[in-house]
C-alpha cells in the first residue's frame, strides 16, 4: 500500500487527490492484515481503498462490512471509531436485500455491546451510543429506546441531549407505527425550527401506508409556500430506508409526473430537494433505473441542466448500487481475487 502525497518540509505527508485501484491479491492482503496497521491515517487510507473497491463492485459489501467491523474494538481514536461505523452502516446499503436485516443487527449488537462497556462519559461511548441509537430496530433494542428517552433507563456517563432525543424518537418511529405520542411529546419539548423539522421527519418515517399517504400529501400540496429545510427533512422521512414497500405505489407514477412540474413552478433549490429526496433510491430495483430515463428523454425537462445533472447522478447511484448488490449476492465468502471481479 503506497501514499500518494507531496512531501516537503511543511507537508507532512497531505495526501493528494487521487483513486488507486487496487489489483484482487493486493485486496486481499488489506483485508487480511489492514486492521494491523496502527497509523491513524494509514487506517484511514486502507478503509477508503476498501470502500472504493465494494463501490466499483470489486468487494462484496459483506466482506467489507466484516473487515471494518471485525476492527472496531482496536481503533484507539473516537474520530476514526465513529468513521467507521459510519462505513459499516453504509456497506449496508451496498449488500443484497437479502442480508440487510441480518447485517443491521449485527451492527446494532457490536454498537450496543460498545455503548455499555466502554468507559462511561468518554468520546468512545458517545461514538458507540449515537450508532446504536441510530441503527437499533428489534424489538428489544426499541423498547430500551423508549426507556432511555423516557428516563427510566440512564446510561452511566452518557448525556442524552436534545439531539439525541430527537435521534432516540425517529428510530423509534422507524419501527414502531404507534409512534406518535413520542414524536408529539418531544415537539412540545422542542419548539424551534430544528424542532418542527425532526417531528416531520419523524412522522413521515412511520411504517404505516397512513403515515406515508399523509407525508406525500403534505409533501407535494403547495411546496412552494413551505421552507426548504421542511421539505428536505420530511422527503427523507418519506423514503426512508427499508420502507419502499410502503412508498412502490408511489414511483414511478405520482413522482414521475411531478418532476417537471417542479422544475416549472419552484426555485431551484426546492425542486432540487423534492427531485432528490423524493426518488426513490431506497427501492434498489431495476425499474428505478426506467424512471430516471424517462425523465431524462422527457423534452420538458431538457431546459433544466441543473435537473439533467441529478437525474444522471441518481441513475448512477442506482446502478452503482445494483451492482454492488449483485457482486455481494455471488462473492460473499469468497476473497476478491477468488471472486475475480476486479480483473
Amino acid at each position: 500500500l503506497l501514499y500518494v502525497g507531496q512531501h516537503s518540509p511543511h507537508s507532512q505527508g497531505n495526501l493528494t487527490f487521487a483513486k488507486v485501484r487496487l489489483d484482487p491479491h493486493s485486496l486481499d492482503v488489506l483485508l487480511d492484515h489492514g486492521g494491523d496497521v496502527t497509523d491513524a491515517l494509514a487506517r484511514q487510507t486502507i478503509s477508503v481503498q476498501a470502500w472504493e473497491a465494494v463501490r466499483d463492485g470489486e468487494m462484496p459489501a459483506r466482506t467489507y462490512f466484516d473487515f471494518v467491523t471485525s476492527h472496531l474494538g482496536s481503533e484507539p481514536d473516537p474520530d476514526s471509531l465513529s468513521s467507521r461505523l459510519g462505513d459499516a452502516t453504509n456497506a449496508i446499503a451496498f449488500a443484497h436485500p437479502s442480508a440487510r436485516d441480518a447485517l443491521i443487527g449485527r451492527l446494532a449488537d457490536v454498537s450496543r455491546n460498545g455503548m455499555d462497556t466502554a468507559t462511561p462519559g468518554s468520546d468512545t461511548q458517545l461514538a458507540y451510543a449515537s450508532r446504536y441509537f441510530k441503527v437499533a430496530q428489534s424489538p428489544g433494542d426499541i423498547a430500551r429506546l423508549k426507556r432511555v428517552l423516557d428516563g427510566a433507563e440512564t446510561i452511566p456517563g452518557l448525556t442524552i441531549d436534545v439531539d439525541m432525543r430527537w435521534t432516540l424518537v425517529k428510530t423509534i418511529a422507524t419501527h414502531d407505527g404507534n409512534a406518535e405520542p413520542y414524536i408529539a411529546a418531544e415537539e412540545r419539548r422542542d419548539t424551534t425550527d430544528f424542532g418542527k423539522r425532526f417531528a416531520a421527519e419523524a412522522r413521515a418515517s412511520l411504517p404505516t401506508a397512513a403515515a406515508k399517504r399523509r407525508a406525500w400529501t403534505e409533501l407535494v400540496t403547495d411546496p412552494a409556500a413551505k421552507s426548504l429545510k421542511l421539505l428536505t427533512f420530511q422527503a427523507e422521512g418519506f423514503q426512508h430506508w427499508g420502507q419502499d414497500h410502503l412508498t412502490r405505489s408511489y414511483t414511478p407514477g405520482l413522482y414521475e409526473a411531478l418532476v417537471p412540474v417542479w422544475w416549472k413552478t419552484l426555485s431551484r433549490e426546492k425542486a432540487k430537494a423534492l427531485t432528490a429526496g423524493l426518488f426513490p433510491l431506497a427501492h434498489g430495483d431495476p425499474a428505478v433505473v426506467g424512471v430516471a430515463d424517462r425523465l431524462l428523454a422527457n423534452k420538458d425537462m431538457a431546459q433544466y441542466p441543473t435537473a439533467i445533472r441529478l437525474l444522471r447522478e441518481k441513475r448512477d447511484d442506482v446502478v452503482r448500487v445494483q451492482r454492488a448488490q449483485a457482486v455481494d449476492l455471488v462473492g460473499y465468502g469468497r476473497g476478491p481475487s477468488q471472486v475475480g471481479l476486479a480483473s
